[in-house]
């Protein structure tokens, strides 16, 4: 039947029929192998390269994590070194002997909590009772330009109630100053 339809074709028309068969024979072979196997090509491509991008990522992580750790290992041991035979309930104690101030210091509160593996925070809470603000500032300054990195993590001050002519204060002060726990941490 195809056979007598050919036949009964002109050149020309022969002509037309066999470039639209060609043409519906490329379009098939570019839509069913061609344009997938592109497709998957160019995945491929953006796998990889998504695949070099997060490689390259990692290892910029992996560098930031070590320049971490290596500050990390250096600040303990430079709060080693600070810290080591330091107390900060004595150190107040004195400051407030040399302040003048031991006799108004009316209670004194130590306290302990971890910041992070191997890392202390110290803290003293101090009470004190009938202090001249010339006093007050005078504590204050020796905690201010010790050697010691404390800090003064708050700071209630109070008219005191007793006092008639409202010159005297009562201060409650938390310091704090960062150590390190031996029993937890291990330097490289």
């Amino acid at each position: 039947m195809i056979e007598r339809y050919w036949d009964k074709l002109s050149s020309r028309e022969r002509l037309l029929v066999l470039m639209g068969v060609i043409i519906v024979c490329a379009m098939l072979l570019h839509g069913l192998l061609l344009q997938p196997y592109l497709d998957y090509r160019s995945g491929l491509k953006s796998q990889i390269y998504t695949q070099n991008a997060r490689f390259e990522q990692v290892e910029q992580l992996s560098r930031e994590f070590q320049q971490l750790q290596s500050r990390q290992d250096e600040f303990v041991r430079q709060i080693e070194e600070e810290t080591e035979g330091f107390s900060l309930f004595t150190f107040l104690e004195e400051a407030a002997t040399v302040n003048q101030l031991r006799t108004q210091v009316s209670a004194m509160k130590p306290g302990q909590r971890t910041i992070d593996d191997g890392i202390l925070e110290s803290t003293v809470t101090m009470n004190l009772e009938r202090v001249s603000l010339s006093q007050l500032v005078s504590l204050l300054l020796a905690i201010e330009y010790s050697d010691r990195k404390i800090t003064i993590r708050d700071i209630s001050i109070y008219r005191n109630k007793n006092d008639d002519k409202m010159m005297l204060l009562d201060v409650i002060l938390k310091t704090a100053v960062v150590a390190v726990d031996e029993n937890a941490i291990e330097i490289n």
